[in-house]
């Protein structure tokens, strides 16, 4: 999952420039509120950044905003884990950017 989702982060950082990190308010990054996740302070939710970005379904799972794989979806607790997972990666990943460390050349 950490690896999709730094897969992600190079893609916003393509589309979107840097500076979007500085857009991100990660202690509002909730898995329970489309609003609060990465799509929704940068879009204002997962259909817009799917147009914006012309995303396929797999293509969110494969860069980490989404966390099923649509042939493989969870149900019940698995998927809460999973979100509570995802979220817990994409708030450190973007700690550690915010705080100025390099994790990919070229970010």
């Amino acid at each position: 999952m950490r690896n999709r989702i730094r897969k992600g982060i190079k893609l916003l950082n393509k589309e979107l420039g840097k500076d979007w990190i500085d857009r991100i308010d990660v202690s509002e990054i909730s898995e329970k509120f489309s609003c609060q996740c990465i799509a929704g302070q940068l879009y204002r939710g997962h259909s817009q950044m799917q147009k914006a970005l012309n995303l396929s379904d797999e293509d969110r799972y494969e860069y980490g905003f989404f966390i099923e794989d649509m042939n493989d979806l969870p149900s019940g607790n698995k998927r809460q884990e999973r979100w509570a997972e995802s979220t817990k990666m994409w708030k450190e990943e973007i700690s550690k950017l915010k705080k100025g460390f390099q994790l990919f050349k070229g970010i």
